[in-house]
């Protein structure tokens, strides 16, 4: 069904992107997901895609590869789909991570990692990419990372069970933090 509509809104409309988010787990949990699917995005609905976004978890799995170094998780992301934006990246300590990789360029941006659980980054990755990936790989991914680093800043600050959208839908719009992407 998913590929079918993909197809469907594609065909109807040429500037549509389809940008997957392959959610499937991550470090801390594992998979959450039948075992079937990982192969199923990996073989017939990834293909489709414009854009995808896993975790760097999600990466190594969906490729099979192993994600040592950033030039690893750029080939890897690659393998799959040739625009992805990756996050969650390994980093320094006490740092997090995000790739983006299109065919031309690729882009590197780390973050503070913050401490504190916060559910739904994932989600809120893809959106923030699905709004300005038209802007090119290293706005998207700049605009990501502020976005991101400044919306779970204010969850873990405020020791909220998930992230504030509403109250903090400006941050958004307009991350208070900026973090510089570098090219790899």
């Amino acid at each position: 069904m998913i590929v079918t509509t993909a197809e469907q809104v594609k065909a109807s409309n040429p500037d549509a992107v389809y940008i997957c988010d392959p959610v499937i787990g991550n470090e801390e949990v594992g998979s959450f997901v039948m075992p079937k699917i990982p192969e199923v995005l990996r073989e017939r609905i990834i293909p489709v895609a414009d854009i995808i976004t896993p975790n760097q978890w999600e990466l190594r799995l969906l490729s099979g590869r192993r994600l040592s170094s950033i030039s690893e998780t750029i080939d890897a992301a690659r393998s799959l789909n040739d625009r992805c934006i990756v996050t969650s990246c390994e980093a320094e300590p006490g740092r997090i991570g995000n790739l983006a990789g299109w065919p031309e360029e690729a882009w590197y941006v780390e973050t503070p990692r913050l401490k504190g659980k916060t559910v739904g980054t994932g989600d809120l990755a893809a959106a923030i990419v699905a709004a300005t990936h038209r802007e090119g790989p290293k706005a998207a991914l700049e605009h990501m990372a502020g976005t991101l680093y400044d919306m779970v800043y204010a969850t873990v600050s405020a020791g909220l069970p998930e992230m504030p959208l509403i109250a903090e839908q400006e941050l958004i719009v307009t991350p208070r933090s900026s973090f510089g992407a570098v090219r790899v």
